[in-house]
């Protein structure tokens, strides 16, 4: 047997082992606990840098989410913008268009009265009717655009019976009283023409 001596105490071989296995299991105790409160405060790091992150990834995703809808919105608007552009001047070029055609009714009706080959007059009356029924026809005309082209018609009409021709115009003129949608706007170019009269002042 084998004897030690610290200071007054003398301490056997088996005695020093036992204080040496004790002394290891303070430290190992020690270690582990330091190495418990180190993991946890890793973890505790951890769960508060991923929740972060997550807000901020929502964040993130919430405004990319917001920029690309209101891109989209004003990418959008612009075409709208843009085709009602293109579908206003596509109107207005349809009105002078339509005006310019009604305009030319003025010659055919002359053309019409001034033939005497009745088979002729039969496809120059044709040729105004057609031009009549592709005016009242059309949805993208104004309204005033196609009562305005009837009055072409109509002073034509009333021009050529006061000259003796009505029997020349009486084709065209039955085909637009028997049609309801070219009547309507025969009667509404009388209309018209009756309002500008009234307006006229009296040169009494």
């Amino acid at each position: 047997m084998f004897l030690v001596l610290t200071g007054s105490k003398t301490l056997t071989y088996a005695q020093q082992i036992d204080k040496l296995y004790s002394e290891i299991n303070r430290q190992d105790t020690w270690f582990a606990t330091v190495f418990t409160a180190v993991i946890a405060i890793m973890a505790i790091i951890v769960a508060i840098f991923t929740a972060m992150q997550w807000h901020l990834s929502k964040t993130q995703l919430t405004e990319l989410k917001n920029d690309t809808i209101a891109k989209v919105d004003d990418k959008y608007q612009e075409r709208v913008e843009n085709l009602e552009t293109s579908l206003q001047e596509s109107k207005k070029y349809q009105n002078d268009m339509a005006m310019l055609l009604a305009n030319s009714l003025n010659d055919k009706f002359f053309v019409l009265e001034q033939n005497k080959d009745t088979l002729k007059q039969s496809v120059y009356s044709n040729e105004i009717q057609l031009i009549l029924e592709s005016i009242v026809q059309n949805n993208n005309l104004e309204e005033i655009t196609k009562i305005s082209a009837m009055s072409f018609v109509r002073v034509n009409i009333s021009n050529a019976k006061r000259i003796g021709n009505g029997h020349i115009v009486k084709q065209i003129e039955d085909s637009i009283m028997n049609n309801d949608l070219m009547k309507k706007y025969y009667l509404a170019s009388e209309k018209l023409f009756e309002k500008l009269e009234s307006t006229k002042p009296d040169n009494k």
